[in-house]
């Protein structure tokens, strides 16, 4: 305890600088945990003991009132509270025995009242954006009782905060007044991030491509601050994932190697491995999102693959991995497609046989299928036209759907719990690679497909299939670049 002025003294404690008076009450953090200041809004984010009686409030160290001996109510952490990682909230666990990096959540995306729902309702809720440009969106505690919604502009390398008390988007900015690095080299599609929450469900380490390497940040909101560690002393040009205990990432300095680096949940380098190949092309082509099960992680470009595998001495080793001569990887249709059997197939399409080749990622020898056409797959959902498919997508169905079809459903996001799928349908006479190519807006439904397909919303742009959902504060949100805020409905408890 060190004594501030006459009247009042501070509390360094554990969950930060508290002041009070001489008399033991009237207490007031006034910095954080990490030893930021604390701003005056931030006050309902941190935790803190109550008088019940009085209301007064007392660090959440003060199980008792210092004068009366009441006991206090303190403040934790509420236990299993939904996150979000974007792109396509993926939980911090790896689940035993399933593959990371595709398009699904274990979130239910299961919307209240779905079935009284229609195409020309509108939405319960909207936000402002944060500003200009593409964001993407994190609901995780940041020094803070409950998630927070950032949103984050990687190009620009900006980073926001929601405040749902006053209601506005704040900047977050360095504690030392520097800059985020941008991120430039890893493409629309490809970028994803990691997130490593504490122990104790109270902060988190936010994983994401820079410029300057692998991004470790830590988001201090109270104080609307981030610290931030750049580790691989190279560009990023692939986006992290967790595997083998470790959040793994491509980077490259210009003229060198290709490397995958490795962090722990400190946000520590622990791997440093030169990726090997005779094939290794001087230029890549963007890399996608990378893709992980229990054994390997794969970061797909248009040259080939990375393939990072785990060995029986439980070391890794890293290759590239080209594609066979006749294939090009399709990459616009989607995440790779997850078998029953667990193995990953790349749709690709072969300019010989004029025709498209699904590929196996996982396969000993090279397996490829042919496919009489290309199917969006958000994982192990995959539609033809408007039909959600029940077999391999390379199967054609016995009675044929095809004939006078003139609507496509395009998933976008599919949960590995209810098995809903959110998506749009559009009407298009044309093929489904036609649609993906086609310039201007498209009119568009959003839709929920959880045993049947319910539009819940309409509107107006371009590339819809672009939509980007997350969830937040119990509440499914939609941000695209053409919208004029971020859309939300409410979400089946």
């Amino acid at each position: 305890m060190k004594r501030l002025s006459k009247d009042h003294q501070e509390w360094a404690l554990p969950s930060g600088t508290w002041s009070s008076d001489d008399d033991g009450g009237d207490f007031k953090q006034v910095s954080t945990r990490q030893g930021h200041a604390l701003e005056s809004w931030a006050q309902e984010l941190v935790p803190m003991s109550i008088d019940g009686a009085t209301g007064a409030v007392f660090p959440p160290e003060f199980k008792f009132h210092p004068l009366t001996g009441a006991e206090l109510h303190v403040q934790s952490v509420s236990p299993d509270q939904p996150r979000w990682i974007p792109p396509c909230g993926n939980s911090q666990e790896v689940e035993k025995g399933k593959v990371r990096g595709l398009r699904q959540t274990p979130q239910a995306l299961v919307l209240r009242g779905s079935k009284d729902r229609k195409g020309t309702d509108h939405a319960e809720h909207g936000i402002p954006k944060p500003g200009t440009g593409d964001f993407e969106f994190f609901s995780v505690p940041c020094a803070s009782l409950k998630p927070i919604l950032l949103a984050m502009e990687p190009a620009r390398g900006q980073l926001f905060a929601w405040s749902g008390s006053e209601p506005q988007w704040m900047l977050v900015t360095h504690a030392h007044n520097l800059v985020l690095s941008e991120c430039r080299q890893v493409s629309d599609d490809g970028w994803r991030a990691e997130v490593v929450v504490s122990a104790d469900e109270f902060s988190s380490i936010v994983f994401a491509p820079s410029n300057d390497g692998l991004a470790a940040i830590r988001v201090d909101v109270p104080a609307l601050v981030f610290d931030v560690t750049y580790l691989g002393g190279a560009a990023s040009v692939g986006s992290p994932i967790l595997f083998a205990d470790h959040i793994w990432a491509p980077v490259r300095k210009l003229g060198e190697p290709l490397r995958l680096i490795s962090s722990n949940e400190k946000g520590e380098l622990v791997h440093d491995i030169v990726v090997q190949g005779a094939g290794m092309p001087q230029v890549f082509g963007r890399m996608q999102a990378p893709v992980t099960d229990a054994r390997r992680a794969f970061w797909m470009c248009d040259e080939g693959y990375v393939l990072l595998e785990r060995t029986s001495d439980g070391s890794c080793v890293a290759s590239f991995v080209r594609w066979p001569s006749d294939l090009v990887p399709s990459f616009q249709f989607g995440a790779p497609y997850l078998a029953n059997n667990g193995d990953l197939w790349q749709i690709c399409w072969c300019a010989e046989g004029n025709q498209y080749e699904y590929i196996n990622l996982m396969g000993a020898h090279v397996q490829r299928q042919v496919a009489s056409r290309p199917l969006m797959c958000t994982g192990s959902m995959s539609y033809r036209y408007v039909q959600r498919v029940t077999d391999d997508p390379w199967y054609e169905p016995e009675h044929g759907v095809d004939g006078g079809q003139t609507q496509h459903f395009l998933p976008v996001l599919e949960s590995s719990t209810s098995k809903a799928v959110l998506g749009l349908r559009v009407s298009a006479a044309g093929s489904l690679k036609d649609l993906l190519e086609s310039a201007g807006k498209v009119p568009a439904e959003l839709v929920c497909d959880a045993g049947v397909l319910t539009a819940f919303d309409s509107m107006s742009v371009r590339d819809p299939w672009r939509m980007r959902f997350f969830v937040h504060d119990k509440k499914l949100w939609a941000f695209h670049l053409d919208l004029q805020q971020i859309l939300g409905w409410e979400l089946e408890k």
